[in-house]
């Protein structure tokens, strides 16, 4: 009965294993930002970069819920820029 049992088990759940195991998870492409360069170009005055970064951000979390590496880069530009100094 054991043999029967184990034979069944492998017939079954085996190729089920084994086609579960080749299943690849489709890779996102993430765009590449340097928050080192786009800080910079902030600082400039150039906020075209960080426009791209906020709204890689937003789609990001419109789309997994949740902040991931693109906000990361956002937080890492955001320690990285010089803050603004306003005169009257």
């Amino acid at each position: 009965m054991k043999r029967f049992l184990r034979l069944f088990a492998i017939t079954i759940f085996g190729p089920t294993l084994l086609s579960s195991c080749g299943k690849e998870e489709p890779v996102e492409e993430v765009p590449a930002f340097d928050a080192k360069r786009i800080a910079a170009e902030a600082d400039r005055g150039n906020i075209e970069p960080l426009k791209e970064l906020n709204s890689a951000c937003r789609s990001e979390v419109e789309k997994k819920g949740r902040r991931a590496g693109t906000c990361a880069i956002q937080d890492e530009v955001r320690r990285l820029s010089k803050p603004i100094n306003i005169r009257f």
